[in-house]
């Protein structure tokens, strides 16, 4: 599988090519959209971090059609819904999912998490977590835990370029454990 992002390796982060992600940007307007939000938030909140997740990296590293745009963040949720439309959309407490609408958009939004498992609690439930680090650790497959900053720079914590390349799905983790 070739990948359509000419890929810079500097430790765990992976500098898109300027031009593709440029014509992501310009082809999709809810990635756009996207975008301009999280410029926002970042403005807003400078010690926070958020970030482009789900498939929507993954299908971009791949040259593929992207939809559904989802963000993952470690900025309080309340703080972002002093300036950002947000309802609560989660189905539990363990799980916390927002749809945030921003200009002709709702955007799911999570907030980062752990297992609590993996901060020394005898329970494994999920818990908060204050890095993508931390949370792409608890994903399913390295090639689902990705996320992408604003400036199209790729974060890959788990291997997952690694996979693509090598046409293998590999679970994050003990695949006995995660699933």
């Amino acid at each position: 599988m070739k990948t359509s992002f000419k890929q810079l390796f500097n430790e765990d982060k992976v500098q898109t090519d300027k031009n593709v992600w440029e014509d992501y940007l310009n082809k999709y307007d809810e990635l756009s959209t996207a975008v301009k939000f999280m410029n926002e938030v970042e403005i807003l909140f400078p010690d926070g971090e958020i970030l482009i997740v789900g498939g929507v990296p993954r299908d971009m590293l791949m040259g593929i059609e992207i939809d559904d745009v989802d963000m993952a963040t470690n900025i309080p949720i309340d703080d972002i819904s002093k300036h950002f439309k947000v309802a609560n959309i989660s189905k539990n407490d363990t799980q916390p999912v927002y749809a945030v609408t921003y200009g002709d958009y709702v955007y799911d939004l999570a907030m980062f998490r752990t297992d609590s498992s993996d901060i020394g609690r005898s329970n494994n439930k999920s818990v908060i977590a204050n890095t993508f680090e931390k949370d792409s650790a608890r994903r399913d497959a390295t090639i689902n835990s990705f996320g992408i900053d604003a400036d199209g720079q790729v974060h890959d914590f788990q291997g997952g370029i690694d996979d693509l390349k090598n046409k293998i799905i590999r679970a994050v983790g003990d695949p006995k454990q995660r699933f």
